[in-house]
């Protein structure tokens, strides 16, 4: 086990805990009285056929291209790329400036050039503007938004194909018709793959740096979810123990 993942290890027990329960009606993950809301484990119950209805799918989903697909005793979700997007988002209920941060554990196999097509995305609803949902396009890199919660902000988490690119915030260009999902890259490189790492970043300091003439404090998290954008069949990323938190 390497050493970056020593770390990960006593979280287990937490993320461990997260069961998903299936029920008919449309429900929405809330964030507990701790300030605390988990999105995703996984659990080995987690199944594409028995997500329950706080969980949106949008695309065509085989066993092969999202499961659990344990690596170094982690029980991550696998996502594999194909000719198709996919994406898994949970509806939450959560203001931006009570639980800010965002963690997850990631480990990604080496893509090539480009951007990973393995992904997180967060959906934000701004009350105070009048968009319809899905204003802001994921098309940019490869995703729809069709389908997905109400929104009019989105933001794509991404790996970079280089380690040089950690930190970076790309905006999309000014004056597009349809404005367009920023891409923020907190981890990359081929030196970087096939290891897990933690991260955690802060989402109300990303969101101002990508709106700056929105107020915070109109700010909710609508939607956490995985994607995998379309690219050449094969290329998969592990992704464990997404939290929100203050």
């Amino acid at each position: 086990m390497n050493t970056h993942f020593r770390s990960f290890g006593a979280l287990l027990a937490i993320f461990a805990v997260f069961l998903f329960s299936a029920c008919s009606e449309i429900k929405t993950k809330d964030v507990t009285p701790e300030g605390r809301l988990d999105v995703l484990g996984p659990t080995p119950e987690f199944t594409i056929e028995g997500l329950p209805s706080d969980w949106v799918l949008v695309g065509r989903s085989t066993a092969n291209n999202i499961k659990i697909n344990p690596i170094e005793g982690v029980p991550g979700i696998g996502l594999t790329s194909a000719d198709e997007s996919l994406l898994a988002v949970r509806r939450v209920n959560a203001m931006m400036l009570a639980t800010p941060f965002l963690s997850w554990a990631w480990n990604m196999t080496d893509h090539g050039d480009g951007m990973h097509p393995v992904r997180i995305i967060v959906g934000f609803k701004n009350n105070t503007i009048d968009t319809k949902p899905g204003f802001f396009s994921l098309a940019r890199v490869g995703l729809n938004n069709e389908d997905l919660p109400p929104h009019n902000r989105a933001l794509a988490i991404v790996w970079g194909d280089s380690a040089l690119g950690r930190g970076s915030l790309r905006l999309p260009p000014v004056g597009a018709d349809t404005p367009e999902a920023p891409l923020y890259t907190p981890r990359g490189g081929r030196e970087n793959t096939n290891k897990w790492w933690m991260e955690t970043v802060d989402l109300s300091e990303i969101y101002q740096k990508a709106w700056p003439d929105d107020s915070a404090r109109d700010i909710a998290v609508s939607f956490i979810g995985i994607a995998a954008a379309p690219d050449r069949p094969g290329h998969r990323g592990r992704i464990s123990g997404i939290v929100l938190s203050r």
